[in-house]
């Protein structure tokens, strides 16, 4: 029988890898993020650069499926440079090298950091474009389908309120690009399908689009998490109440226990209150709050206070509610002034995204209020 091959790592390299060998067996938090941040910290007491490199981008993803994302982008841009100046030790694609089993590597990292980059009203315009820009020309460089980055060119038009016609020009290219490695998993790619039909307002077609992920033929860890709550508005613009019934009450305990969903739950919420089910929608609020006082992401911010707005907004007098000290604590609550306090501050917010994305879309998104049936 032939020797098992020696293992030559260094008690240091062991210590690590171990480290990020727990992080990958638990579930998306902030124990997750925690292991992950101390494989990262080991690794440069060490002087372990490859090391640090493994741990940094096991340290992205356990930030941007764990409702962090914001902490994974200085790590990003460590491992970018690090690419940059020896691709050959630190590689920017493990899938091209027969290694993509081995853990998420830099080219796939993009698809996340373009994603997020339009929710940061501090980030310009040409610096988005440059984010995406770079993207693209690292799959150029590895002779790459450019089906991922004309994913997030939709996506990144449809957010920032460019004209539609523009969002559809980058959808075409998307649907037209070929498949490969780097791909996004067809259930993400059909749940985005649907929330671009959804915003055309072809709402039949983006409910046609998610049957095989609501009826489990195409899922993964965010979908249809996440398609659940993008579609409510789809169910009720039809007139099909029970449907979105269904909907919300399959897809919000699948968003519930991950912080990263706090969009997803701001629309359940709405979804309640149109439903006329406000001491529900209120207590999502007050559960789900925490997620998004403080939270780094301000477009996640805007999201939920506008949907706590609406509650209150539909709630009479004096009402009981358990919220952080810094919105005033638990007790009795002046619902009008509660609504008004969310509003100005998601509002707020989005005055801040107009003015990066030169027009007015955010602000009469977040303007229009949603009310009991």
């Amino acid at each position: 029988m032939a020797d098992e091959e020696e293992d030559t790592r260094s008690p240091a390299e062991i210590a690590i890898d171990a480290l990020l060998e727990e992080a990958r067996e638990l579930d998306y938090g902030p124990e997750r993020i925690a292991k992950a941040e101390e494989a990262v910290r080991q690794a440069d007491q060490q002087k372990l650069e490859v090391k640090a490199y493994d741990a940094r981008l096991a340290l992205i993803e356990a930030t941007v499926f764990g409702g962090y994302p914001e902490k994974g982008f200085v790590a990003f841009g460590w491992c970018a440079a690090k690419s940059d100046e020896d691709p050959e030790r630190f590689q920017e694609s493990r899938a091209l090298l027969g290694m993509f089993l081995t853990g998420i590597d830099l080219l796939w990292s993009y698809k996340w950091m373009t994603l997020q980059v339009p929710w940061y009203p501090q980030l310009s315009r040409a610096q988005i474009d440059e984010t995406l820009d770079d993207m693209e020309a690292r799959y150029r460089k590895h002779g790459l389908s450019l089906r991922p980055v004309y994913m997030q060119r939709t996506r990144a038009a449809l957010e920032m309120g460019d004209d539609l016609e523009t969002a559809h020009q980058w959808y075409r290219k998307w649907q037209w690009a070929p498949r490969d490695l780097y791909a996004d998993c067809e259930a993400c790619e059909v749940s985005f399908q649907a929330q671009f039909h959804a915003a055309r307002d072809e709402h039949e077609r983006a409910l046609q689009l998610a049957a095989p992920l609501f009826d489990g033929t195409l899922g993964c860890a965010e979908v249809p998490h996440m398609t659940y709550g993008r579609l409510l508005g789809s169910a009720l613009a039809l007139g099909q109440a029970e449907r979105a019934a269904e909907m919300h009450a399959k897809g919000y305990g699948l968003v519930r226990d991950n912080r990263d969903f706090v969009v997803p739950v701001a629309e359940h919420v709405h979804y309640l209150v149109r439903a006329g089910e406000l001491e529900e929608a209120k207590a999502l609020v007050e559960r789900h709050l925490p997620w998004a006082v403080g939270n780094r992401l301000p477009y996640r911010t805007m999201r939920f206070f506008a949907a706590a707005r609406d509650v209150f907004g539909a709630l009479d007098g004096q009402v009981e509610a358990r919220l952080p000290e810094a919105l005033g604590g638990s007790g009795a609550h002046d619902a009008a002034a509660l609504a008004e306090r969310f509003d100005a501050e998601a509002k707020a917010i989005a005055a801040r995204f107009d003015a990066r994305n030169g027009n007015d879309v955010v602000g009469q998104r977040i303007a229009a209020r949603v009310t009991p049936a």
